[in-house]
């Protein structure tokens, strides 16, 4: 699992009288590293962010609050836009060398869940703008 330029897992959600629960990532499971960190970003409707793309880094992102549409390019120059909704919970993946954007895709505020498999560094030697023209 998790070894294409990206791939989009949808998610089992276990809701009940309390709400709803997902689990974004199971590392052993799914073999995902265990060297980096979790991280949580929003984005004001109509706003873009990201841009860029990674030589060493992994990278997962699962929204929790609102929708996005995720703009992915790999190496070849591929491209893809996929919608991601807190209502309808899934993960989607970047491998290495994948181009990635987000865009809110709704009226209100999103926020997603990222996991990088490592670590930020300063200077961020690993982080390498790229628009995604679509």
């Amino acid at each position: 699992m998790f070894n294409k330029p990206y791939e989009l897992v949808r998610l089992v959600d276990h809701p009940d009288h309390r709400g709803n629960l997902f689990e974004i990532l199971r590392f052993k499971d799914q073999g995902v590293p265990g060297d980096g960190q979790i991280y949580c970003f929003t984005i004001f409707p109509g706003v873009r962010r990201g841009d860029h793309y990674h030589i060493l880094k992994r990278e997962w992102a699962s929204c929790v609050a609102g929708k996005v549409f995720v703009i992915l390019e790999d190496k070849f120059g591929n491209k893809e836009k996929i919608l991601l909704d807190a209502k309808e919970p899934s993960v989607v993946y970047f491998h290495p060398y994948t181009s990635h954007a987000f865009l809110n895709a709704g009226d209100a505020v999103a926020t997603v869940v990222s996991y990088s498999s490592k670590q930020l560094e300063t200077p961020d030697l690993d982080t390498f703008k790229k628009f995604i023209e679509i």
